[in-house]
């Protein structure tokens, strides 16, 4: 090799060196308000899993959010190359500067610049499942531990909708979570809570009183093998269908010593509330630390009266909860014994 060729890659070598240990500042924000907003990855068995992290200081506390099912990226990119929140829940999560927030992409997601509704990819389908993501979310929070302080307070989760369920999955496995927001989701079963459907208003499946025993049937053939992991029902794959049919999310609750706020609308028609009921009941009766919270007359995504601001008021309030505030309560209704009413 001649010494103009050596003397190129050792410049090359240094260069790529020198900005790959640039600060967070000095590079172009992903979001042009956001300065703090950096972009991370780390490896999980075969995949390269990414994840952002919203660094409001040492000093704050650190908190894991978990979206629902899909496979969506958090955000969308503009004309301009920038970063925009694709749902409501990432703006809400962004807008709180007194937390760490870590925001996790699922492994071969929709990126930044496909339109919202798209199809999941082939190998998102192959590779999705309950046990799939939580080892990526698992890997993700290892990652992320290496970089906090000797005395930073454990991680914290929140979850919402499927990623309620993670979140069980997660603190049932992890000593280390102390505490966990457990949003629209979390319920003792997913065959109990699709099947309770069927006594309590129909749900999202719409099935009646008289098919209960159908349904029940049906989910369980499901759990034991029928079909083929590709095929699709109900937007999600058998594969995806199957793994969480077999690892009740309630149960995985029981295993843990976290501090947990179950969070869910009596008028929700994509979560069951029973469920969420169900897994209460358990908790309580096992002497766990865990308040409930019950919306009355709010649907998946929190909301009573169709205002978005509701969602807002209901994820801040958990989110207060998380890092140690009492928790306030402006809803009329069931109130959480240790909560205050404004």
């Amino acid at each position: 090799m001649g010494q103009a060729r050596r003397g190129w890659l050792l410049g090359a070598v240094l260069l790529a060196s020198l900005i790959s240990t640039l600060p967070a500042a000095a590079q172009a924000p992903l979001i042009a308000d956001m300065p703090w907003l950096t972009a991370h990855s780390v490896k999980q068995g075969k995949r390269q899993v990414s994840y952002f992290v919203a660094d409001h200081g040492a000093d704050k506390p650190t908190i894991l959010f978990i979206q629902g099912s899909g496979c969506d990226s958090w955000f969308e990119r503009q004309d301009d190359g920038s970063l925009e929140p694709r749902t409501n829940a990432a703006a809400i999560i962004l807008d709180r500067q007194d937390i760490n927030a870590v925001l996790v992409e699922k492994p071969f997601s929709n990126d930044e610049d496909a339109d919202r509704g798209d199809e999941c990819s082939p190998a998102f389908i192959a590779d999705f499942s309950a046990d799939s993501w939580q080892a990526a979310l698992s890997a993700v929070l290892t990652d992320v531990r290496r970089t906090l302080p000797p005395d930073a307070a454990p991680i914290m989760l929140f979850g919402h909708s499927e990623g309620a369920d993670m979140a069980a999955y997660l603190v049932g496995a992890d000593p280390d979570i102390g505490r966990a927001a457990i949003i629209a989701g979390g319920g003792l079963d997913i065959l109990f809570e699709m099947t309770s459907f069927a006594y309590i208003g129909g749900g999202w499946t719409g099935v009646r009183e008289e098919e209960a025993g159908k349904m029940s049937d049906r989910l369980r053939a499901i759990m034991n093998g029928k079909g083929r992991d590709d095929e699709i029902l109900w937007g999600s794959s058998l594969r995806q269908w199957r793994s969480f049919l077999r690892r009740p999310p309630g149960l995985e609750l029981l295993k843990s010593d976290a501090s947990l706020l179950l969070v869910g609308g009596t008028r929700d028609k994509d979560a069951s509330m029973l469920a969420m009921e169900a897994s209460y009941a358990l908790l309580v009766a096992g002497g766990h630390d865990v308040t409930i919270w019950r919306l009355v007359g709010a649907d998946h995504r929190l909301m009573a009266r169709g205002d978005r601001a509701e969602t807002r008021r209901h994820y801040n309030q958990a989110i207060d909860w998380l890092i140690g505030r009492k928790l306030v309560v402006q809803d009329k209704g069931a109130i959480p014994a240790n909560a205050t009413v404004q």
